[in-house]
């Protein structure tokens, strides 16, 4: 696949030492860092169940062997069932013991969750010997688009830049004054970027030892995983991309969707909703499915016809993922159904229409 170009910020800042950081682990010494730039810790924040658990063994089947390393922060600790799922799925996941509760969505608790994450990926030895190189965080509706092999030889091009999708946040905007951290200098540029990023491992580092000024920083805001780590790595000199081949792309607005969230008089972007009432449906997220009863292929984006609700073949679906990955280019979707499993598999394994 031919790779887009990218926007790489580098601000000279320098970065102060100190701050709060665990305790590491003591390992061996690691290869030189050069070669194992190819090398990722996958991040995954779970509330109860990860549906695409199958989609993640067949995706971490064609990497090369030790290449990674999984890291659960999984909420629900007493759904065995679901946990004793992955665990055979995804040999070696390592469970985080102490997981952050509640709700997480826009507070400072899912940035915690995340610090968590990265701490715990910052201090683990893969199986080839490597510390890992790489930090890519996954929701439990992520997937891969494309190969593992592809995707690592991607990122061991990137060395030393870390990934979004990203773009800047005016001080005009309705929402500033509660996103941005109070006495935000006006000639600063305040980033809003998907927290599903995928971070060069020095800069987790730098994340975690500034942790403690960060949560004074960020932790009265609102929505701070949009913007915590992109503004403080900004802060901090880091180089990064913002608009990169590593990021996840939410997929709600172009791809095949319950037909719940894509009706007349109805606005996807904010929140699903019946046309009858104008308002949301109750506990429904936004996800597309891949069951025949209940699919839609959008023409937005795609260029598309419109097509009627019902079954959509395997083309369809190869096709739309193709464009995401080779137009778009994103390695990563994100709002994926359980029934969506089987066609992502068949992808990250190599058995399907070939990604790139």
């Amino acid at each position: 696949m031919r790779h887009r170009r990218v926007r790489v910020l580098t601000l000279v800042v320098a970065a102060a030492p100190g701050g709060c950081r665990p305790a590491p682990i003591q390992y061996p010494d690691p290869p030189p860092t050069a070669g194992c730039d190819s090398t990722v810790s996958y991040l995954f924040l779970v509330h109860e169940n990860l549906p695409l658990a199958s989609t993640w063994e067949d995706y971490f089947s064609g990497c090369e062997p030790g290449s990674y390393t999984v890291h659960m922060h999984w909420q629900s600790p007493f759904n065995s069932t679901a946990r004793q799922e992955v665990r055979r799925r995804l040999y070696g996941a390592r469970f985080l013991g102490e997981p952050v509760q509640g709700d997480l969505r826009f507070s400072y608790k899912m940035q915690e969750a995340m610090l968590k994450l990265y701490a715990d990926a910052e201090s683990t030895l893969a199986p080839n010997g490597c510390k890992p190189q790489w930090a890519k965080l996954v929701s439990e509706s992520c997937a891969p688009l494309a190969r593992c092999h592809e995707i690592h030889g991607y990122l061991a091009s990137q060395q030393g830049v870390s990934q979004f999708k990203a773009g800047m946040m005016e001080d005009r905007h309705p929402e500033f004054k509660a996103r941005a951290p109070a006495g935000w200098p006006a000639e600063v540029p305040f980033w809003k970027a998907s927290q599903w990023s995928t971070l060069w491992m020095d800069h987790v580092r730098l994340l975690i030892e500034h942790a403690a000024e960060g949560r004074r920083r960020w932790q009265h805001t609102l929505c701070p995983d949009e913007h915590y780590n992109i503004n403080e790595l900004s802060r901090l000199g880091a180089q990064l991309s913002t608009e990169s081949n590593a990021s996840t792309e939410d997929l709600w607005r172009a791809t095949w969707l319950d037909p719940r969230e894509d009706m007349d008089g109805c606005n996807p972007v904010k929140e699903p909703c019946d046309p009858q009432t104008q308002q949301p449906f109750p506990e429904h997220p936004r996800t597309f499915l891949c069951s025949p009863e209940a699919v839609r292929l959008s023409e937005e984006s795609t260029g598309l016809p419109p097509q009627a609700h019902g079954h959509r073949s395997i083309e369809e679906f190869d096709l739309f993922i193709d464009y995401a990955l080779n137009q778009r280019g994103h390695y990563f979707g994100r709002k994926f159904d359980g029934s969506c499993a089987g066609l992502l598999s068949r992808r990250a394994s190599g058995a399907g229409t070939p990604a790139g």
